[in-house]
C-alpha cells in the first residue's frame, strides 16, 4: 500500500444529487449488505460461508492436501480452525495474503493467513490456501476480505478507519493498484473518475471490477491489499460521493 500522497485539491463539485446514475458496464449495482438478526454478524459471501444457524455462518476452506481450515462467524465471536475467539477479547489483528494470477486461470493459487491476539496475551490463527483453482482463490480472497471489514472496528484492527481518515484530510493512498482520493479513483494514467459514478466492486476471475458511469474499473486481487476494495470503496462512496 503507498504512503499517503499530496494533498488532493479541493472544490471539485460533486453532480446533483438527484442525477440517476447507472452503471451499463457490469450492470445493475448491486444492494448493500444486509444485516442479519440484532447482535449478529453483517451477513458475509455466499459462497463460500454457508449458514448453520440464525446468525452463525462458516466458510471451508483448503488448508493443506486433504485438508481444510473452518473460519466461523457468529453473535460476538470469531472461530478459526476450532477455536471460538470474543470480538471483545481481541486486542490486535494481522492480515496476509497472496495471490498468484497464473496464465491458465484455472491454474491461480491463493494463500492467506489471519492471526488475532487476545486480551490475556494468546494467540489464535487459521490459514488457507490452494493451488490450481480460481474458483477457491477466490473463496480465499473473499474470506479475508469479509473478515477485514467484520473486524474493522476491533482494536488493533482501525486500517479501514485509519485510510478513510487520511483521505478525508486530503491525502491519497494506495490500494489494489487504484489511487483513492476524496475525489475518486484515479487508475493507471485515466482521469480520475468521481465517487458520484462508481459503483460498489465485484470480485470476478481473480480481479476486482469497479463498475462506473463509463468503462469499469479492474484490478487484479494479486495486487497489493486489492481484498479491502469490496468493502472499502462501498465506504468511501457513502462518504464522499
Amino acid at each position: 500500500m503507498g504512503p499517503a500522497g499530496d494533498a488532493v485539491a479541493a472544490g471539485s463539485a460533486a453532480p446533483p444529487a438527484a442525477v440517476a446514475r447507472s452503471f451499463p458496464a457490469v450492470g445493475a449495482v448491486p444492494d448493500p449488505v444486509p444485516e442479519g438478526p440484532a447482535g449478529a454478524p453483517p451477513v458475509p459471501p455466499q459462497p463460500p460461508f454457508v449458514a448453520t444457524g440464525e446468525g452463525c455462518w462458516e466458510a471451508v476452506l483448503p488448508s493443506a492436501v486433504g485438508r481444510s481450515v473452518t473460519i466461523g462467524v457468529e453473535p460476538g465471536a470469531l472461530v478459526l480452525g476450532g477455536r471460538r475467539v470474543a470480538l471483545d477479547a481481541i486486542s490486535q489483528v494481522r492480515f496476509k495474503v497472496e495471490v498468484g494470477d497464473a496464465l491458465l486461470r484455472r491454474a491461480a493459487s491463493a494463500r492467506m493467513t489471519v492471526a488475532v491476539t487476545c486480551a490475556d496475551g494468546s494467540t489464535v490463527r487459521a490459514s488457507a490456501r490452494n493451488a490450481a483453482s480460481a474458483r477457491r482463490a477466490e473463496a480465499i480472497v473473499a474470506t479475508l476480505g469479509y473478515l477485514w471489514d467484520l473486524l474493522g472496528d476491533t482494536a488493533g484492527a482501525r486500517q479501514r478507519d485509519d485510510l478513510l481518515e487520511r483521505i478525508d484530510r486530503g491525502g491519497e493512498v494506495q490500494v489494489g493498484a487504484l489511487r483513492l482520493t476524496a475525489i475518486g479513483i484515479a487508475w493507471k494514467r485515466r482521469a480520475i473518475v468521481p465517487w458520484s459514478d462508481v459503483g460498489d466492486p465485484e470480485v470476478r476471475e481473480l480481479s476486482v471490477v469497479v463498475p462506473t458511469t463509463g468503462e469499469p474499473i479492474v484490478t487484479s486481487l494479486a495486487a497489493d491489499d486489492a481484498y479491502m476494495l469490496p468493502s472499502l470503496v462501498p465506504a468511501l462512496r457513502r462518504r464522499f460521493g
